[in-house]
């Protein structure tokens, strides 16, 4: 007799998922099973630390919007970010040296420099390590404090001292005095 058939056809379904470079730095949003010229939207979140670059694909967009046609893997790819050292001090007492900026969690060293005729006190917030280091985790300003010194080295073999009672220098060793 004769027969009709009717063939039924459906989109096919494809897994889309989503990774990250390094999962201490951020997580990923979209992992789904979609079907066929669907639209989703995957999205990459970074930790505090870090920034969002690109996709293992080199797009940019977060979030961003794809359209399925295939099974297909996204892979998110962070960066530490970097963070300002700001330093104060009195130029005629002394100076700093350090990095202007680091990335996150880098070990970060100030040296404080005292002038001739000045020595380090302090930090600002009261530590007296002097070269001071620390982890840098945000935007950072440290103050050097420098003290005016009454006894100091004034040549290679060379030392003074200044006697506040009778307002008299005393200079010992021997060898060449720097030239002030």
């Amino acid at each position: 007799q004769d027969t009709t058939f009717t063939a039924e056809f459906a989109p096919n379904q494809y897994n889309i998922s989503t990774s990250v470079n390094d999962c201490i730095r951020g997580v990923t949003i979209g992992d789904t099973i979609a079907t066929y010229l669907d639209y989703i939207d995957i999205s990459a979140i970074a930790y505090y630390g870090y920034h969002f670059v690109q996709w293992n694909d080199g797009n940019t967009e977060n979030p961003r919007q794809i359209q399925v046609t295939k099974d297909q893997t996204f892979t998110a790819y962070f960066a530490k970010n970097s963070y300002n050292i700001i330093t104060y001090y009195d130029g005629t007492a002394g100076s700093v040296k350090t990095a202007s900026s680091a990335l996150y969690l880098d070990e970060v060293t100030l040296t404080a420099k005292p002038n001739c005729g000045y020595h380090f006190t302090q930090w600002l917030d009261g530590v007296t390590d002097n070269p001071r280091t620390f982890i840098l985790t945000q935007d950072t300003a440290f103050t050097a404090e420098f003290a005016q010194s009454y006894s100091g080295q004034c040549g290679e073999n060379l030392y003074w001292a200044y006697n506040e009672t009778d307002h008299s220098i005393s200079i010992t060793g021997s060898g060449d005095m720097y030239d002030y």
